[in-house]
């Protein structure tokens, strides 16, 4: 072999290594997609929607890529790129050319999106209570069916500062999660509020609700809230989440010396691409604008409402308890427990205890909190057990505690009237009304005033 012949061989080597380097980079990039794709584990999730488009992503990315990688392999295995075609090039460019595009896209949507107003977080880590209302705090909340500003006191309740007591007026403390605290509607239109108003002037209401409490930690919060307050009556709001907060919560407790306290929660570690495409605002918009109406107006519910193997579980299931012959009595007796402690340091403080229950939309209409059943592996056109409300009846009957169940009340207002928001699933400004108009009515009957 002669030198030109040598150099003519190295010369032609390194144009077919260098011509694969379009095959080498789809498959890198297509191999990528696929594992940040299929690393996604959505098997202990209750969001009919997060199922639905885990499966339709997996499928389509299957399609596409897949096909894709396999014909660069084959395109690799011969003498000649098939990008060495005109018509392969310009694919490849007007392809690259639309991925970038797209990118731009986004880039741009989230600057625009990010002049829109946006929820402000106004809960804390608190090693006592796990967390709690921010005090002194004062923002708004966006959601997309509902916009409402938020001001809370120097110990974190919604609402004014607590003034001294007035002789001859009996104060009343809630006690509740998001629906107490009245996630949705402005202070004035949340059931405390319509409450108070309807009771008259010789009563006050004090609205003690937090995000996500559970029995559990209304319990610690009522112990250390209590010499602030000093109510005559305690009004404990049991919500359909109570049961699996309080399994949560008890694991995430530690016990020193009998005083129960919660670590603070370590951050995420390391990068997750998932995770950080659910925080852009571009794509929660599409989501919640268009894929979701989109996915609701499909003719094959089956499709949908699927028998997820997380339904009825406690871990996973916040609505568990609503299930139809729901198999929790040990998850009961945890938040019974509680409860019984709640009604105990209310005795020991000679205070009024009462325990009322109220039931959520999927409880009492068949169309009640619409679509916003399926982020909870809920589905619609079902009306649900009402089980839990004679659970709490049989419990507070058997431990001498006043009960009061809005079922009935809620169930034939909800006939006539909206009372949930459709997305959200709390109690729309309607909702508060019928139900602070039903507590005024029975705290007066059983209150002995």
């Amino acid at each position: 072999m002669n030198g030109t012949s040598l150099h003519g061989f190295k010369t032609g080597r390194k144009a077919v290594t260098m011509s694969r380097i379009p095959e080498t980079l789809i498959i890198l990039f297509s191999l990528a997609l696929l594992v940040v794709v299929f690393q996604t584990d959505t098997s202990q999730s209750i969001n009919y929607f997060t199922v639905l488009y885990d499966r339709l992503l997996k499928t389509i990315s299957a399609i596409i890529f897949f096909p894709l990688i396999a014909a660069c392999i084959f395109s690799m295995a011969r003498k000649k790129s098939i990008f060495s075609n005109p018509a392969a090039k310009n694919a490849l460019a007007n392809g690259s050319l639309l991925a970038l595009s797209f990118l731009a896209m986004l880039v741009f949507a989230e600057f625009a999106l990010s002049g829109f107003p946006s929820s402000v977080a106004f809960s804390e880590f608190s090693a006592e209570l796990h967390h709690q209302n921010k005090p002194n705090f004062s923002g708004e909340l966006v959601q997309p069916e509902w916009k409402m500003s938020v001001k809370t006191n120097s110990i974190g309740l919604r609402g004014g500062e607590i003034s001294q007591k007035t002789p001859g007026k009996t104060r009343i403390l809630l006690l509740g999660d998001s629906f107490t605290f009245g996630y949705g509607v402005a202070e004035g239109e949340t059931f405390g509020k319509t409450t108070e108003k309807k009771l008259g002037e010789h009563f006050e209401v004090i609205n003690a609700g937090a995000i996500s409490y559970s029995p559990m930690l209304e319990y610690l919060q009522l112990k250390k809230i209590f010499g602030k307050i000093n109510p005559d009556i305690v009004v404990l709001n049991f919500d359909m989440s109570d049961v699996q907060d309080d399994y949560e919560y008890e694991k995430e407790a530690v016990s020193n010396d009998g005083t129960l306290f919660f670590p603070q929660p370590s951050p995420s570690a390391g990068f997750s691409l998932v995770s950080f495409a659910k925080n852009l605002k571009t794509i929660t918009f599409l989501k919640t604008s268009i894929l979701d109406p989109l996915v609701l107006a499909l003719p094959v519910k089956g499709l949908i409402e699927t028998d997820l193997p997380t339904i009825g579980k406690i871990e996973s299931d916040r609505y568990a308890i609503t299930r139809e012959n729901a198999n929790l009595g040990e998850h009961w007796q945890r938040t019974f427990k509680y409860i019984k402690k709640i009604a105990d340091y209310s005795a020991e403080k000679n205070v009024k205890f009462i325990l009322h229950a109220y039931p959520y939309g999927h409880q009492v209409n068949e169309k009640a909190w619409d679509y916003g059943r399926y982020f909870w592996g809920l589905k619609r056109g079902t009306i649900y057990s009402n089980e839990p409300f004679e659970k709490l009846e049989k419990f507070s009957s058997e431990n001498q505690i006043t009960f009061i169940s809005s079922f009935e009340a809620i169930k034939h207002a909800s006939a006539e009237k909206k009372l949930y928001f459709d997305y959200d699933g709390h109690f729309n400004p309607e909702g508060h009304k019928v139900l602070g108009d039903f507590l005024a009515k029975k705290i007066i009957e059983n209150s002995g005033q």
